[in-house]
């Protein structure tokens, strides 16, 4: 029998197992594909169908089975067989979420407002019909539409979403730099950074004459140090750099370009700071030191490193004032320390 046919004999309940092509019900359940999808069930004279279309052949599956079961009371939920009271809150949760994107496109809506007030006021009675069927306990929602209302509940809401979104962002920012800090001291065999995230260097773990990309590539150290000066001086003169014909080897690869303190070598960019970073750590650079007699040469002396990326100690002629700038040093704190720089009496730098 065709799929319309199969969809019709489940919806009347009065035969026990019907198929169709890739179609078929057993009892009060029909399925699309296989016993691991269930399309709808129902539940008394109550119908649930599957909100997750999975494919455009369960998507035709289910446009067929809202047809036969349209003189019926149904919800598109996403448990179409809850067994407690907590997945159909679940069913109930998703039905208001449903309302709430409703609530945006009618709060953007112009020419069409009309047909997005109908369709939210529809999902408003879903909503309050399905916690009265299921005695779920939630208060009934009220239908009349005010316009004002809808708009001040619908920016509220897109504040605290954006504000949730910001605090998540933060939170997956601090988790990944804490990996990649464990990833650098060779805790983590490997880190998962955004694709088009700058890569970051390490020693490779047990193998001392190695260096290992964030991107599982490497490289002799020995060609890296050889490497290093020529690549410093390309970024002090201030100058982008291709390769032209010029080449900087480092083990199987070279350098395409420097540009902005960015070293690109095929799908790898890295920050020149990365690279001041673990010149350090290996001893390879060790700094400058730059000595300043008043306030104006301190500030200027620590912009200028923060713009180089060069590791530099600022010293003050007139007092105990000192400062390390390392190109892994804070943002936060070097801009802190100019404000209060500058915030202070110039006598104190005289």
């Amino acid at each position: 029998m065709n799929n319309s046919q199969v969809a019709h004999i489940w919806a009347q309940q009065k035969k026990q197992a019907g198929k169709g092509s890739n179609f078929f019900f057993e009892g009060d359940t029909i399925y699309s594909h296989g016993y691991h999808y269930k399309a709808a069930k129902f539940h008394g004279g109550v119908v649930l169908i599957n909100s997750d279309q999975y494919s455009n052949s369960t998507a035709r599956h289910l446009s067929i089975i809202r047809s036969a079961v349209s003189h019926l009371t149904s919800f598109e939920v996403p448990d179409v067989d809850p067994m407690n009271k907590p997945e159909h809150r679940a069913n109930y949760n998703y039905i208001r979420i449903q309302i709430d994107i409703l609530k945006r496109a009618f709060v953007r809506a112009r020419s069409n407002k009309e047909y997005y007030r109908r369709e939210l006021i529809a999902e408003i009675r879903k909503a309050n019909e399905y916690t009265k069927i299921f005695k779920l306990g939630y208060r009934q929602i009220p239908e009349t539409i005010n316009d004002e209302k809808i708009k001040k509940q619908t920016a509220a809401q897109i504040a605290r979403e954006r504000k949730a979104a910001r605090k998540k962002a933060a939170a997956r920012r601090a988790e990944q730099a804490e990996h990649l800090k464990e990833w650098q001291r060779n805790e983590r065999r490997y880190i998962n950074l955004p694709y088009s995230a700058k890569q970051y260097l390490r020693i490779k773990q047990g193998s001392p004459d190695t260096i290992e990309t964030s991107n599982g590539a490497e490289f002799p150290l020995e060609h890296a140090t050889r490497a290093y000066p020529l690549i410093k001086r390309i970024i002090k003169s201030g100058k982008d750099w291709q390769s032209n014909g010029h080449t900087i080897k480092i083990g199987h690869f070279q350098i395409d370009s420097i540009v902005n303190q960015v070293i690109t070598a095929g799908c790898h960019k890295i920050n020149f700071k990365e690279i001041l970073r673990l010149a350090i750590e290996l001893g390879i650079e060790t700094g400058r030191e730059v000595f300043a007699a008043n306030k104006k040469e301190v500030l200027a002396a620590i912009q200028e490193a923060v713009n180089t990326g060069e590791p530099t100690t600022i010293k003050h002629t007139r007092s105990s004032f000192s400062f390390t700038y390392n190109p892994d040093t804070d943002d936060k704190e070097t801009k802190k320390l100019i404000n209060k720089i500058k915030r202070s009496p110039a006598k104190m730098w005289r």
